[in-house]
């Protein structure tokens, strides 16, 4: 069974382990602001008005409020949905391990067709130089009770780039670096995933929008995968295997 993929409405969901830095992710692409301490108590539903390859359409974006915690998230928050990010810390191992599991949990309650994009958070951490924690040591406080102090590791990169290259490779699908800290790559992960759902439309069913030299028929433009050693200008997508490219507008309007 295929995607209904009609360009006026696009539904967008994250999947991924609670505490990764979905909701900052979110917010940095909404309205480009960072709250390191933003919670949200209640499940939200977001818009966004955006193109890619010409056409214009509104996204979808559901922040769960947690509910990833207890796995409360069913069927309801993927229905309909046209694109995934499948999203981990990058300073967090065992967030990247549970995507297998999370991987599982969308093809249970979506479609085929479905476009995925694997989102590794929080690489502002990630680039940090980090030096090996001290070894515990022992004390011994004035009432005689030896006490072990241990000093907790720095933050870090515990996911390596070429991972997590040859976790998308396996899974077919591009592969985005990103931080909502300093922004880096977020608008980029949404104008790759975007313009690989606007490709699975037909010319036929694509909206009256679409500009004549946006895409020429039989051409497809391809979004390359941004990594942090990606060398890609910001906001530059590269077209096809020829290598050409062509500046992307920032085209996603909050209202």
């Amino acid at each position: 069974m295929d995607l209904d993929l009609k360009l006026d409405f696009v539904k967008i969901r994250l999947a991924g382990d609670h505490g990764i830095g979905k909701t900052a992710f979110m917010t940095r692409f909404l309205d480009d602001t960072f709250h390191p301490t933003q919670v949200t108590v209640d499940q939200e539903v977001k818009f966004k008005t955006c193109s890619a390859l010409g056409e214009t359409f509104k996204v979808q974006l559901i922040d769960t409020a947690g509910q990833e915690r207890f796995r409360t998230v069913t069927s309801s928050y993927y229905r309909g949905a046209h694109g995934i990010m499948l999203a981990f810390d990058l300073t967090s191992k065992e967030s990247f391990e549970d995507l297998q599991e999370w991987l599982a949990e969308v093809e249970r309650y979506t479609v085929g067709g479905l476009v995925k994009l694997l989102v590794g958070t929080k690489s502002d951490l990630a680039d940090k130089r980090c030096a090996p924690a001290p070894s515990p040591r022992s004390y011994v406080a004035p009432h005689r009770l030896s006490l072990t102090l241990v000093h907790r590791a720095s933050v870090c990169r515990a996911v390596t780039e070429e991972e997590a290259k040859a976790y998308a490779k396996k899974l077919g699908v591009s592969y985005v670096e990103t931080s909502a800290k300093d922004g880096k790559n977020v608008q980029e992960a949404f104008d790759t995933l975007l313009t690989q759902i606007v490709e699975k439309v037909p010319e036929a069913g694509r909206g009256t929008n679409s500009s004549s030299g946006s895409s020429g028929k039989g051409k497809s433009a391809k979004a390359s995968v941004v990594g942090s050693s990606a060398g890609k200008a910001k906001g530059v997508v590269s077209l096809g295997e020829g290598g050409a490219e062509r500046k992307k507008k920032k085209g996603c309007t909050l209202f």
